[in-house]
């Protein structure tokens, strides 16, 4: 197995709430929590292959996407959550692929992601909080299939997840994991990951981890042009290392900066995505 150091973008900036779409904790009933966010995966032309190993791709690619992230409690131990991501994808020319083909001109789409949406309610309010999500991931036809170019998987996915951790005055950490049934003959998934944040006088430091393995138990086909992209295909898997941090502006509003690279993946690009958000507090 083919280890990549992880990368970084290490966040000094101010404080603010921590959430988390797979965190134990819900919104108190009608409280509210939106977040605008840009994430960036910069100009790539190499990733991990089904072997782990780093293969050469016929198209450099970039990958850029806003995603609009909200919760709200719907009663005082349900939370309603639902993400809407937009990815704007660029491909052209890769002048490091051995024989490169004389294309006419780049090739980009600006199109709907994977739409999630989920329901979390916490089992066990006590000591250490026991809550189980039910996410559903919508499927995205945005493709153009000549230019393998496409922004998320033409298919559902179901998950149940479940998730525990604790919270302290300064401090806080949690877990989860769950499995993943997607249809039109994609594998299932296993996912699991943790995270754990400290203030250090008016800011947060989170760390977090995330490890997603493919079961491996479906053959679907991909036509060679997204072979020449590997965008959104079968039997993905990865783990990855992060830091981000939440800068509060005001008892409502704030920033949250982050950034994540992979240990080690499949099928996957081997290059960092970084974040940076502005949400919005109603508790």
């Amino acid at each position: 197995m083919r280890l990549l150091p992880a990368l970084f973008l290490l966040l000094t900036c101010l404080g603010g709430q921590v959430v988390a779409a797979q965190s134990p904790w819900v919104r108190s009933k009608a409280g509210a929590y939106a977040q605008l966010a840009f994430q960036a995966i910069p100009r790539y032309g190499y990733l991990y292959d089904a072997n782990g190993n780093e293969k050469i791709l016929e198209q450099s690619v970039t990958e850029q996407a806003f995603q609009l992230y909200g919760e709200y409690g719907l009663t005082k131990r349900t939370t309603g959550i639902i993400a809407l991501p937009f990815r704007s994808i660029l491909a052209d020319q890769n002048p490091a692929f051995p024989s490169p083909k004389p294309y006419s001109s780049d090739y980009f789409i600006l199109r709907p992601g994977n739409i999630t949406l989920s329901i979390r309610h916490q089992l066990r309010t006590q000591n250490l909080p026991i809550t189980l999500t039910m996410r559903v991931d919508l499927p995205s036809w945005a493709s153009r299939p000549e230019t393998g170019l496409r922004a998320g998987f033409k298919a559902f996915t179901f998950m149940p997840m479940l998730s525990t951790g604790k919270g302290y005055e300064k401090a806080y950490w949690f877990g989860y994991g769950g499995y993943a049934l997607r249809t039109n003959h994609y594998s299932d998934f296993a996912l699991v990951g943790i995270e754990a944040g400290r203030r250090l006088g008016r800011f947060w430091v989170i760390a977090f981890s995330e490890l997603q393995l493919s079961m491996k138990n479906r053959t679907r086909q991909e036509s060679g042009s997204f072979q020449t992209t590997n965008l959104y295909v079968n039997n993905q898997a990865y783990w990855s290392l992060g830091l981000k941090s939440v800068i509060k502006m005001h008892r409502f509003w704030g920033f949250i900066l982050g950034g994540a690279g992979v240990v080690d993946a499949r099928l996957l690009p081997n290059k960092p995505q970084f974040h940076l958000g502005a949400y919005f507090n109603w508790e």
